[in-house]
């Protein structure tokens, strides 16, 4: 998804994960060299490949990466 127009000088981009009430939603994140932000407005989920518990409602600053990170949402 792309940023809102006044936003694009400062964000390169952003995604979003859904879970579904059905089944876990799993979503694998590439390195792309990039430090992010991330800010859950969902429920509490998984990521770093199921190791990290990031809550509700909290901001979560990360480092560039050199390997694929899996994420858990139900």
């Amino acid at each position: 998804m792309k940023p809102y127009k006044k936003l694009k000088p400062y964000i390169h981009f952003y995604w979003e994960l859904k879970g579904n009430k059905a089944e876990r939603q799993r979503e694998r994140v590439f390195p792309d060299g990039c430090a992010g932000i991330v800010m859950n407005l969902g429920n509490t989920c998984l990521t770093d490949n199921g190791s990290t518990i990031m809550e509700f409602g909290k901001t979560y600053v990360v480092g560039a990466m050199t390997s694929f990170k899996d994420s858990f949402i139900d």
